[in-house]
């Protein structure tokens, strides 16, 4: 013999509701109504966006219970710990978005120095190749310098040999002169 298993059920049943119901002063109670935003409730419980999982159905949010007697305390429970796990998840966001804003400005400022350094670098590499040509004009200035002070030394020394050799003539001269 099987026990009655609608005996120990703690639902009841629609007819039941309504007896219930009409037992107080003979008038149905409205059933409430429960109003979301314009939100896709599926994506609220699948972040993933998976809504085919055969886990994540409507059910999951409204009991069987709900639709007869009203909001049931599991589906309030239900939402409130989700209500707080969606304020966690948005904390933690803001906490994530304050951080990499933060990395963001650092890394700006970080490229901010870097574009100075490469302008420097810019201006110091014309300031080189504009002392490069200076050098290139004070080589050549020194190279025909050093050439003309060699055409001094040779004339100069062209001028010796010659005051040697009038020195020499002249002696000549004035010891025939004096022998004579």
């Amino acid at each position: 013999m099987t026990p009655d298993i609608s005996q120990f059920s703690p639902s009841i049943s629609r007819q039941e509701s309504h007896a219930s119901f009409a037992n107080l002063n003979g008038s149905m109670p409205p059933t409430p109504i429960l109003q979301t935003p314009d939100i896709d409730i599926m994506s609220e419980f699948d972040p993933d966006g998976d809504n085919d999982s055969p886990g994540r159905t409507v059910n999951d949010v409204i009991s069987a219970s709900t639709v007869h007697t009203g909001p049931s305390v599991q589906l309030v429970e239900r939402m409130s710990s989700s209500i707080r796990r969606l304020e966690a998840e948005k904390a933690a966001h803001k906490d994530e978005m304050a951080r990499l804003q933060t990395q963001r400005d650092e890394a700006r400022d970080q490229l901010v120095g870097i574009m100075r350094e490469v302008e420097a670098l810019k201006g110091s590499g014309a300031k080189e190749k504009s002392l490069e040509r200076e050098l290139q004009e004070v080589k050549s200035r020194y190279n025909a310098c050093l050439e003309m002070i060699g055409e001094r030394e040779e004339e100069v020394q062209e001028l010796k040999d010659d005051l040697k050799d009038m020195k020499r003539v002249y002696r000549e001269l004035a010891e025939t002169m004096g022998k004579s």
